[in-house]
């Protein structure tokens, strides 16, 4: 097992014959197939996970909740504007939602599993 430093670099290497199989997360797959249609011909998808919240935003503990709500507010109001339609469509970015920690569950549950299959270290 060797970790390449990227999605792009896992898919080349798989491509290139120098790993069998990768985790790739569903958004960069669809931009990948979509972007470099000459690299994904000769991959295909073998499964998925459950389905989990993508990674959070995160901002430093030095702005109140008020400064964080504005902010908070201002991404939605990006991500809901219609000028900015046609580069969210193709990055694929329907949406912005606040999140609790228990919405991350899924991936505990996917953790946990691993190690009662015997994947204690997940890269």
């Amino acid at each position: 097992m060797f970790e390449s430093g990227s999605h792009l670099q896992s898919l080349e290497a798989i491509a290139d014959g120098l790993a069998d199989v990768a985790s790739i997360d569903a958004v960069c797959w669809t931009l990948a197939c979509q972007e470099l249609p000459a690299l994904t011909a000769n991959l295909k998808s073998i499964g998925y996970t459950e389905a989990a919240p993508g990674l959070p935003l995160i901002t430093s503990t030095r702005f109140s909740r008020d400064e964080a709500l504005k902010m908070t507010e201002t991404i939605q109001s990006v991500l809901s504007d219609s000028s900015t339609a046609e580069c969210r469509n193709r990055l694929r970015i329907n949406g912005f939602s606040r999140a609790s920690v228990e919405d991350y569950d899924p991936i505990m549950k996917m953790e946990s599993e691993a190690v009662k299959l015997g994947y204690p270290d997940l890269a």
